[in-house]
């Protein structure tokens, strides 16, 4: 039995949630767009129309397809919804604490599917 390892995909949405015991001083937390570029930037370069595996999987030793994006996950984690959330929220955290300390990220959800939705947030 041969199987394509293309035809297996998701359109998976983020969503990302802030907050701050302060506003700034035009009245919000972050500016959108700022946060839009920290996560929708991160995501078109590490995980944007590609095959996301663990690096250890003898896939990406195999697939070296011409203009095949291939993206490993780090260390040697799945790459799950629940993984991948965690991953961008440590990612967004790093990147808004640039902008503010004072900015929290609340929660990161990855959304699979319609109905299929992993949340990571950090307990505090």
């Amino acid at each position: 039995m041969r199987a394509n390892v293309f035809s297996h995909g998701h359109t998976y949405s983020a969503e990302v949630c802030v907050s701050s015991s302060e506003l700034r001083e035009v009245g919000f937390v972050i500016d959108f767009g700022d946060l839009k570029k920290i996560a929708k930037g991160w995501i078109d370069e590490n995980w944007d129309h590609g095959l996301i595996l663990n690096m250890a999987d003898p896939l990406c030793d195999l697939l070296t397809v011409e203009h095949a994006l291939i993206y490993k996950m780090p260390g040697l984690l799945e790459p799950t919804a629940e993984n991948m959330a965690k991953i961008l929220f440590d990612v967004v955290e790093k990147e808004v604490h640039k902008i503010s300390p004072d900015i929290n990220v609340e929660y990161v959800s990855i959304k699979e599917t319609p109905t299929n939705t992993a949340v990571y947030r950090r307990d505090k």
